[in-house]
């Protein structure tokens, strides 16, 4: 039999959870026509895979890649990684629907809540599209990856009701205006509807985001305008997400749920050794779902996130608090000089001090792990590479003064890193029994967002390199199901995720002595020049999307082979 492609004498993973096995894999038309000890035939190339891993291509349940795929339609950050198909559009945030005079309201709030420079776009986002059928339209060409689409709440709400979306509920007849285009976007090939009501995500004029104004009911009458879809998706990033998913959001999520016959996606559960008993809390949400006839899984990493850049220009992550919120919303100079006066500062240690749920207590237990990285005033070139509770200790201050002097005297141009928190047994018992939750699917990278301070595309990678390598906690069957196979069946995306006779051949090849990530660095490759965190690759021999290699160590090789995967 002629193939295109053979991959040979690979230890197979399938996806399925099953042992791994030596075999072939026969490749042709873009689907797996073998898979076997000795796969028999011809093909127009061979893949020598003795040594290495063959595995389903990973799927990212969480990225926000709805602005650069206009710009860079191979979502390379994510497809040299091993990755062969994303959920975009999470969160609410969606670049459509968008009437042509409500694109700069749409810019700004991106750039504000998910990170994405204001230059990038500007200079990169073509806006060929006002209806979200022709955003699909306009980016269904030449993708190096499988995108699947979601259509967001805020941009809905704000296309039917314009500035007033972020300062009250809708009326009735608004509210069925919005109806209107959540089936729209479902007729268009959406996969579904997202939303948040998390209070970390406002405007850049510090109002919340469309969706957090609106009423339960219009939350549960959007969810039903997808019934006629059955197995759509919901996702959510609850308001309550770091203190426990309160009663209310749980019921919101189960009507939601039943009311559109949709699996519903909440984004991320976290763990922290100063709130222990919330995960377990969090994954009850999932239970009492289940008892009430609903589909609700918590989407969760289960390896490291990897260092975190931190500078005060945009201080997004410091949101959760009102008083920093207020402060990080204001013009340049008035921020700089807010942070240096000592009452101002006296309030927001007041608010640090006062925070509540897994953010709050996280950014006051930081600074053993935050690292002065990059500095340019003199007297802070002295800090370079010294942590802000050594610097402290060693000047006898309070860590954050110490931290935020360093940022007013390089007039908030700092560079800081996060390093990697060192797990205790007690995170690393909650981290197992996450993931073994039958209510947890794997995920939450964020790729495409947040890049002046993340860069979590290489999630799969680091989660293998940890937890079965390094750590030899999880079998690697195991954790590459979860990845693939796992995904799939919850998203409802047949036909990939396995490497079985028949499925789409999105297929990774990796090194098991090897996978991981580089160190991250900032990379000025986004449009206008601006720069975002990145890293590279380590591991990841080949890479093939729908039977065609797209990636060689981690570079690319040939033209897109990607497909917007439209739910009809």
């Amino acid at each position: 039999m002629e193939y295109d492609v053979i991959v040979r004498d690979g230890l197979v993973i399938d996806g399925t959870g099953a042992a791994p096995f030596k075999s072939d894999v026969g490749i042709r038309d873009g689907v797996i026509a073998a898979v076997g000890e000795s796969v028999s035939g011809t093909a127009k190339s061979e893949i020598d895979a003795t040594g290495l891993v063959v595995s389903p291509g990973f799927i990212d349940a969480h990225t926000h890649y709805d602005a650069q795929i206009d710009w860079d339609p191979w979502l390379g950050s994510s497809g040299r990684h091993g990755v062969t198909t994303i959920l975009m559009g999470n969160c609410g945030f969606t670049l459509a629907p968008v009437k042509p005079s409500d694109r700069d309201y749409v810019v700004q709030m991106l750039t504000r809540v998910e990170g994405m420079p204001l230059e990038a776009l500007k200079d990169g986002v073509t806006w060929k599209w006002e209806s979200y059928g022709e955003y699909l339209d306009a980016i269904d060409a030449s993708l190096g990856v499988n995108v699947m689409p979601q259509v967001g709440h805020s941009a809905i709400r704000y296309y039917a009701m314009g500035l007033d979306a972020c300062e009250r509920e809708a009326t009735p007849d608004e509210v069925a205006a919005m109806e209107g285009l959540v089936k729209d976007a479902m007729a268009s090939g959406a996969w579904g509807f997202t939303t948040s009501t998390s209070a970390m995500h406002n405007d850049s004029a510090g109002r919340p985001i469309p969706s957090r104004m609106a009423a339960p009911d219009e939350f549960v009458r959007l969810a039903a305008a997808m019934k006629d879809k059955p197995g759509a998706l919901i996702g959510i990033s609850p308001g309550t997400k770091f203190s426990g998913i309160s009663p209310a959001e749980r019921d919101l999520m189960i009507d939601m749920a039943r009311a559109g016959d949709a699996t519903v996606l909440w984004n991320p559960l976290k763990y922290s050794d100063q709130e222990p008993g919330l995960l377990d809390k969090m994954l009850t949400a999932s239970a009492e779902a289940e008892e009430r006839g609903a589909r609700i899984y918590a989407v969760f990493n289960p390896g490291p996130d990897g260092p975190m850049r931190l500078d005060m220009q945009n201080a997004f992550r410091f949101d959760i608090l009102p008083k920093w919120k207020s402060i990080n919303v204001l013009p340049f100079k008035e921020k700089l000089a807010a942070y240096a006066d000592p009452v101002t500062r006296a309030l927001l240690k007041k608010d640090l001090a006062e925070g509540e749920g897994l953010l709050a207590s996280g950014l006051r237990t930081m600074w053993p792990r935050i690292l002065v990285a990059e500095a340019f005033h003199p007297e802070n070139k002295t800090y370079v590479g010294s942590k802000i509770q050594d610097i402290a200790e060693r000047e006898g201050v309070e860590p954050i003064d110490i931290f935020l002097d360093i940022a007013v005297r390089d007039e908030l141009q700092t560079v800081f890193m996060q390093e990697e928190r060192t797990e205790t047994s007690s995170a690393t018992a909650a981290m197992d029994r996450a993931s073994a939750s039958k209510y947890v699917v794997y995920g939450g990278s964020d790729a495409g967002a947040h890049l002046d301070f993340m860069s979590n595309e290489g999630m799969p990678s680091r989660a293998i390199a940890l937890r079965v390598r390094e750590e030899g906690r999880y079998s690697l069957e195991g954790i590459v199901h979860g990845f693939t196979g796992r995904v799939a069946d919850v998203l409802g995306l047949q036909g990939r995720g396995r490497l079985q006779v028949g499925a789409a051949a999105d297929v990774t090849v990796f090194d098991m002595a090897s996978i991981g990530v580089s160190d991250p660095y900032m990379a000025a490759d986004l449009p206008g020049g601006s720069a975002r965190l990145s890293t590279d690759a380590v591991g990841i021999q080949y890479t093939l999307v729908n039977g065609v290699m797209a990636y060689e160590k981690g570079k690319v090789t040939t033209t897109p082979a990607g497909k917007l995967l439209r739910r009809h």
